[in-house]
């Protein structure tokens, strides 16, 4: 069996998910972190991956199977903020509002993202 990869840059949330399936321990020896994780499981050098699922469909030769289930799960949260000293922030902040609206979720499911919600 060829090495599992993570990446490096999402590595720690796949390390992450393996702790909560309680396998971390029991398969270290078969993990491969790789800057080009993708690269080597579209070349068949690696079996599998894992990684947000925004960045998978960009990778050749790589297919989606899907999320780890829920319980499972180790988001990536992603925060805005707008400076204290902007002296007019109601069009940033409206802004804000807009893209964590229902309105705006379809954008993000097609980008392979979750809307968390308010």
């Amino acid at each position: 069996m060829t090495p599992s990869v993570f990446p490096f840059l999402s590595g720690i949330n796949a390390q992450k998910v393996l702790q909560n399936l309680g396998i971390a321990d029991e398969i270290k020896s078969k993990l491969l972190p790789h800057s080009d994780g993708q690269g080597l499981i579209a070349k068949g050098e690696a079996d599998l991956g894992l990684y947000n699922v925004s960045e998978i469909p960009r990778a050749k030769g790589v297919v989606l199977l899907g999320p780890v289930p829920a319980a499972v799960q180790a988001y990536i949260t992603y925060d805005a903020g707008v400076p204290a000293s902007n002296a007019s922030p109601s069009a940033a902040i409206e802004f804000l509002k807009f893209i964590a609206s229902p309105a705006a979720a379809p954008s993000w499911l097609v980008a392979g993202l979750e809307l968390a919600g308010p």
